[in-house]
Formats: C-alpha cells, structure tokens, sequence
C-alpha cells in the first residue's frame, strides 16, 4: 500500500503477523472519510491448514453430491452466496481435496489468501495488467487439469470459464447469487446462452453462515405457535429449543461461533433440459426441490432442532433468502 496516498481506496496485506502466538496473514483495506483514512482489517485463517469438505457443515446427501461434483473430469462448478458467506473457505476445502501429485491445478486469484502446496496460484494485478481474463488465457494454453477462479465478475471471465468447463478443464469459481437456481440467471445475464450452461454447467453450492449459540451459556425452552411454524413441526407436540445467554464472553449475544448451512444442486439431464429450454431460476428450483433439494432454509430448520443454533438465526436466513433481485422479480412475474 501507498502510505503517503490517502485519497483512494486501497488493499493490502500483513504476512504472517503474530496475533496470540500464532502467525496469521492479516488482509487490509483502507477508504477515505471526511474524517480521514477508515481502515479494516480482516484476520485469515491458518493458510496452512485447509477444513475437510466433510467439516464445513455439509449433511450427508449433501457431501455425497460434492463427492459427486469433484469426481467430475470437467465442467463448471459454481460456489454461489452473498459477501462474507464463506465461499473462498468451501473452494479452497474443495480444490485441497482435488490436489494430487498427477493434477495440474492453476488458481487466479485477488487477492491470494492461502498457499496450496503444488498448486500454481497466480494473483491478478489490474496495476499491471495482469486481470483474471488474460491470465485465465494464458493458463488454457498451458494444458491444467483444474482451474479455480476466485470469482467469476465479468461477462468476459464468464465466457472464457465457461468455454475451459467444455474443453475438458474442472473449473471452480464462486459467484454472487441469491441461491443454486439463481446463479444460471446472473450466467444468462452475463451473456451465457442457456445452451452453453447445459453443456458446461455440472453443479452449484450455495451457502450461508449462521451463529451457532454458546456452548457454556445456553438454556432450553419449549418451542412457542409461531416458532413451530417456522420449523414446520406440529404445535400440539412443541420440540424443545435452545437460545443463548447473553454474558460478557460471548459479547452479550448469546452466539459464539459460525457454522455454515448449504444447498447443493446436481445438473441432473432433466435440469439440463429445462436450463436448455430457458426456463427462468424459480421454474429450476422448483424442479430441483421436487427431485430432492434440500433447500438453505430446510438446514437451517435441521440446525435449530439438532440445538446448534437458534430460530432467530433461521428467521434472519429466511428473510435474507425473500430479498429477490430485480431479475428474479421480473422472472415471478
């Protein structure tokens, strides 16, 4: 960063800080005020140690469709959700369980936040040029197996991820998407024919965080009308819930701690069809749930029965999830 610039957005890094003992890459941005330089850092987990697929908090028909994703030779895979949701963790869980010794595995990346032994990870670098389009070129003409790009922003990057997806590439990117079925919507709106989203498209992720409460501060209670509604279970026989209390270690929230709920869709050849067909995103959820999606919302509800978390973290992902995009709204109707 430019120390002595203090008039335009910046980003950027410290390697390896000690923070409690331990050493942990610190991520920095800073944005001018009116009241000067606001600056945020962000703390990075150990860039050595990657959380196994099967510890992100994926349910058992779950990880067996990401089993069944990864075991694809080509193709495109998406990691869709909303800023802070932890997509970059589930891809870098996924792409440290591709990394064998005979796989080519090439990453373009702004920035790079961890280090994969064996990969070849570049950082783009719009100062000089180097921007996720030339790279991701450069890269197909060096024969990888797996190619993971950290987000897919442009509808240039989409053309050229979705054009390696076919050519006999894996590829592996994350994209800003409400849920699975939305993301084939932002692909047709970044110019993507429904036609080439068939043919490359093999699956989509999508994900949440929500607070799991206090392991030592927490009370159970039975669960009221309206909450029983909320989970779908019958009031006559109330299920019992937990909620946190609040205290100083925990931060007077009662929460400590994420866990991510997922939602994972298969292109099976009947969704290969309808996307071919056109139809829009709520028509493809709908067809999905009807063959066995189980939805943000339905883990969410299997989390606050399982006593992980709370139905006011459910009630918030609910919400989240009936905030549409313009696009989607014109779709419904």
């Amino acid at each position: 960063m430019d120390i002595t610039d203090r008039r335009l957005p910046q980003d950027g890094h410290i390697s390896a800080a000690q923070l409690a003992g331990l050493p942990r890459d610190v991520r920095v941005g800073s944005s001018p005020t009116i009241h000067g330089e606001r600056l945020v850092l962000r703390l990075m987990p150990d860039a050595t140690e990657f959380v196994a697929p099967e510890s992100l908090g994926f349910t058992a028909e779950q990880i067996n469709d990401v089993h069944s994703l990864l075991g694809a030779p080509h193709g495109l895979l998406l990691v869709v959700g909303p800023v802070g949701a932890g997509k970059t963790t589930t891809v870098y869980s996924l792409l440290s369980r591709l990394n064998q010794p005979d796989r080519s595995i090439v990453t373009t990346e702004d920035p790079v936040e961890r280090r994969i032994a064996g990969a070849n990870q570049i950082q783009v670098d719009p100062k000089t040029g180097l921007l996720f389009t030339n790279a991701l070129r450069g890269v197909l003409r060096q024969d990888p197996n797996i190619i993971s790009i950290g987000e897919i922003r442009d509808a240039e990057t989409a053309q050229i991820a979705c054009r390696a997806a076919t050519t006999g590439v894996l590829v592996l990117s994350t994209l800003h998407a409400n849920n699975t079925a939305s993301a084939i919507d932002v692909l047709r709106n970044f110019g993507i024919s429904s036609m080439t989203i068939a043919n490359c498209l093999r699956g989509v992720i999508a994900q949440r965080l929500v607070r799991t409460v206090a392991a030592d501060s927490r009370e159970e209670y039975a669960a009221s009308p309206e909450e029983c509604c909320s989970l779908g279970v019958p009031p006559e026989t109330p299920p019992q819930l937990i909620r946190g209390i609040p205290t100083e270690l925990n931060f007077y929230t009662g929460f400590r701690g994420r866990t991510a709920v997922f939602e994972t869709m298969l292109i099976t050849s009947s969704l290969r069809n309808a996307i071919n067909e056109g139809l829009p995103a709520y028509r493809l959820r709908e067809q999905a749930i009807t063959q066995g999606l189980t939805t943000l919302e339905a883990s969410a509800r299997t989390l606050v029965l399982e006593k992980r978390t709370a139905v006011s973290e459910l009630r918030r992902l609910i919400h989240d999830m009936s905030v549409q995009t313009p696009q989607q709204t014109n779709a419904n109707a």
